[in-house]
């Protein structure tokens, strides 16, 4: 289903990649997804994992843009941290994402014996089924992502954008 799709009054899991996509404006219904949470007319979700995910790759991304890093960014910042120093924007947008329209969960040591269900019955990766536990144990049940890995999850409704390349 299409994001424009979710009804108002909707709690849904928001994925990293939509954060991404609206935040640098590539997606224009990731972005008005977001602004669809920040105005409480859905009621956006996110994980510790799809915070630290996002937090990941936004310092990446800096790192890049600011022509610190090229071939494997996360190894040479990993190697010279100091570049970590000369960023700052990704850090200021986790802290608008966290004091923003988005409610933040846990991960809860409980959740990974549903995760690995999750596993092994919908071929996931580790991240993904454990944001899919936590989207569980709260009841949410629509999930919004540009990955495709969540078309074959059943008991959950995936919205995705369709103005992503």
């Amino acid at each position: 289903m299409n994001l424009a799709d979710l009804r108002d009054g909707a709690c849904v899991l928001v994925d990293a990649n939509l954060l991404l996509y609206g935040l640098r404006r590539s997606s224009q219904q990731s972005l008005a997804l977001l602004q669809r949470c920040a105005s409480g007319a859905i009621e956006g979700v996110i994980t510790t994992i799809i915070l630290a995910e996002f937090n990941h790759r936004r310092m990446i991304q800096e790192a890049q843009a600011q022509g610190l890093v090229s071939a494997n960014p996360a190894r040479a910042l990993g190697e010279r941290r100091n570049i970590l120093s000369r960023l700052s924007a990704y850090a200021e947008e986790v802290r608008n994402l966290i004091s923003g329209g988005l409610s933040v969960e846990p991960v809860l040591p409980g959740d990974f014996r549903l995760a690995l269900e999750f596993q092994k019955n919908f071929l996931l990766l580790t991240n993904d089924s454990l944001n899919l536990a936590v989207a569980r144990r709260l009841g949410v049940t629509d999930i919004a992502t540009a990955d495709k890995a969540f078309e074959s999850v059943q008991g959950f409704t995936v919205y995705h954008p369709t103005d992503i390349p």
